[in-house]
């Protein structure tokens, strides 16, 4: 693997860029125009997808509203933070759901996992909550920044994947580097959700499927959702992410938009550079956020939601950023390999696809943080 020493950074490193109103204009023209061509197909909404439905309308173009604490606990905010923070402490050699973060959520069951942190492909894994009888996918983000630059820094816009067109005869746009790490794992996440969706087990019915992550992980996620979507139409699909770059073109953001309609959403907290990369215009590119924006704000009491998917007076209004405010919190919770919150005793190692009812329930594990 190369050192981040040996690549190239583009001159417009995302830390130097501001959008300027005609670049704004421009993008928000297109997508206007991408949103329009897509006829507007029934989308099953989760439960958070019809409050941010609800929130919406009461604002205008370009606008925000802020989100009450009963909100912020209706999105789940809080609970897909933890499943994506647990992303960065699982280990696919001998995963096990034990540990003070996974304590909170007793009701899950780990059934796969899998990555390689030596490839462009973080952990993930997938399991169900008993509880709220959804199937939950998690992906790991970037450990480091210097990973960061050697993996995710590759932003030429490629042709989207086969999978993800669903046999589309359309132009649409992926960041390259984004894609790649997210199909490395694709079919095998795929074939642990379908396991959980096609098991006859009326003790663990699947009334939704959300799929989450921080940073890397949730660029991976965004297109991870895009795919449970197409292949499991009738299943609500939520798609809640943190620190999120922009992922592709405007006209993916706009096929996104019509196959998870919005049960999507991301958080940026305060001046966090990295849910700006790549800029929006890049060496004759552009580029778009997929879900709706929470912006928490040094300047603003509470968290926002942002109507658009590229809102100039939430997040893309900054000049100034600050790479530590990538880790959080978010929503209480600091997010990253080097928290200190993730420790693991020894397990046996799981198969890739595992049926729930095979599965212990998960159990405390005292003295470990």
């Amino acid at each position: 693997m190369k050192s981040y020493k040996d690549l190239e950074i583009p001159e417009q490193h995302p830390c130097k860029y501001l959008p300027s109103l005609s670049n704004m204009l421009r993008l928000v023209t297109s997508l206007v125009a991408l949103s329009a061509s897509f006829a507007t197909a029934a989308v099953p909404p989760t439960p958070e997808g019809a409050l941010v439905t609800k929130l919406l309308s009461t604002i205008g173009p370009n606008s925000s509203q802020p989100l009450s604490d009963a909100s912020i606990a209706a999105l789940n905010l809080n609970e897909n933070a933890i499943y994506s923070q647990i992303a960065y402490c699982i280990d696919p050699n001998k995963p096990v759901w034990s540990g003070s973060l996974c304590n909170l959520i007793p009701d899950f069951t780990l059934t796969a996992a899998g990555g390689d942190d030596n490839t462009l492909a973080p952990n993930w894994y997938v399991g169900y909550n008993r509880k709220t009888q959804a199937v939950v996918v998690a992906f790991e983000g970037t450990e480091t920044p210097e990973e960061w630059i050697v993996d995710d820094a590759r932003w030429p816009l490629v042709t989207l994947d086969p999978r993800l067109s669903a046999g589309n005869n359309f132009q649409s746009y992926a960041t390259l580097g984004f894609q790649d790490a997210w199909a490395v794992f694709a079919d095998l996440v795929l074939k642990a959700v379908t396991a959980l969706v096609n098991t006859p087990n009326p003790n663990a019915p699947v009334k939704r499927i959300q799929v989450t992550g921080h940073s890397l992980g949730g660029a991976i996620a965004s297109f991870s959702a895009l795919h449970m979507s197409l292949n499991f139409p009738k299943i609500p699909v939520q798609l809640t992410t943190y620190a999120t770059p922009r992922i592709g073109s405007p006209d993916l953001a706009a096929w996104v938009r019509k196959n998870l309609g919005n049960n999507t959403i991301f958080t940026v907290h305060q001046r966090d550079p990295f849910a700006h990369a790549p800029p929006l215009d890049w060496f004759f590119s552009q580029y778009s956020h997929v879900s709706y924006e929470l912006w928490n704000s040094t300047s603003i009491p509470s968290t926002v939601l942002c109507s658009g998917l590229e809102n100039p007076s939430c997040s893309d209004s900054l000049i100034f950023w600050f790479p530590s405010d990538h880790y959080g919190p978010f929503y209480g919770l600091y997010m990253g390999n080097d928290t200190g919150r993730c420790q693991w005793p020894q397990a046996v190692t799981l198969s890739q696809q595992v049926s729930v009812t095979a599965l212990p329930t998960p159990t405390q594990h005292p003295g470990h943080r």
